[in-house]
């Protein structure tokens, strides 16, 4: 198999930061899709991502599933579900602005601060306070925005980014941890077209229980359906961390559920719940186990 990481690129991204992570994590040495990575290819899309892993241009992918401030993204949920890929890992950045401007602007010089919306949104107290007079332009990342800003030598623009791509790209920092919200993190994911690990009744490296992650959808709607998924789960004491659901045009009735919850499908209760459920839905797949 071709030894490359797909993700979502660009560089000096929190997907880029987040495989990087992962790679030199002890996850990754327990897992034998992810030894001997030899580069990483950077998609514009996580559906180009999926389709990399799933077609084994990639050992492995990563990105991103969920926001502790914007939720769940939505693409990355949808394609676990359609894509023959699983989900081997998980991994929680905190997600850390910083303001910087290349070397001899001033703050005084300051007209426009750039960096993807999303980020611009995050810091927006700090912006309104700090630099109330700017105007902000929203690009498609901080990396573009770095980059752009580098390039046309602009001094009269600030980047709003991760502090690791702002010294990479040799800007000069002016001010650090300015997001509104101090404890904002994203999760990640790696995801690979089959899981290796088949039978771990607790994870070695965390010494909590795995999680395995479910997707799930009924046939047509009708009353108490989703109860007696749950009572599933309650009558097999397994615990249940996550519960989300997503409006799906397929022809898998009207939505598809997501589920994740404690315990590795060896477990006896684990495996006797998901006989269960099976039996009580039109379709169902385990989305990872990790």
């Amino acid at each position: 198999m071709i030894k490359k990481v797909s993700l979502l690129g660009p560089e000096f991204t929190y997907t880029d930061f987040a495989a990087d992570a992962f790679l030199r994590g002890k996850k990754a040495k327990v897992n034998s899709l992810t030894k001997g990575i030899e580069s990483k290819v950077y998609r514009d899309t996580i559906e180009e991502v999926m389709l990399d892993v799933e077609k084994g241009r990639a050992a492995v992918g990563v990105v991103p599933i969920e926001n502790r401030l914007h939720g769940t993204v939505r693409c990355t949920l949808d394609g676990l579900f359609i894509h023959r890929v699983q989900i081997i890992a998980e991994l929680t950045l905190p997600i850390k602005h910083c303001i910087s401007v290349l070397p001899g602007a001033k703050p005084a010089d300051i007209k426009i601060i750039m960096s993807h919306d999303q980020a611009l949104h995050q810091c927006h107290e700090c912006l309104k306070k700090n630099f109330p007079k700017c105007d902000r332009v929203a690009v498609s990342s901080s990396a573009k925005a770095f980059e752009t800003v580098k390039i046309k030598d602009f001094r009269h623009i600030a980047v709003i980014g991760p502090e690791e791509a702002a010294k990479k790209h040799g800007f000069k920092i002016i001010k650090k941890d300015i997001a509104d919200e101090i404890d904002n993190s994203t999760k990640f994911i790696v995801i690979a077209k089959r899981c290796m690990r088949k039978r771990v009744p607790d994870s070695p490296l965390t010494k909590k229980p795995n999680t395995t992650s479910i997707a799930f959808y009924f046939s047509r709607d009708k009353s108490g359906s989703l109860f007696t998924v749950f009572k599933a789960f309650a009558d097999n004491s397994v615990n249940m961390t996550k519960i989300e659901s997503r409006p799906y045009k397929a022809d898998y009735g009207n939505y598809l559920f997501f589920i994740d919850f404690e315990g590795h499908p060896a477990q006896k209760n684990v495996e006797t719940t998901l006989k269960e459920v099976d039996s009580l839905v039109a379709g169902l797949k385990i989305l990872g186990i990790y």
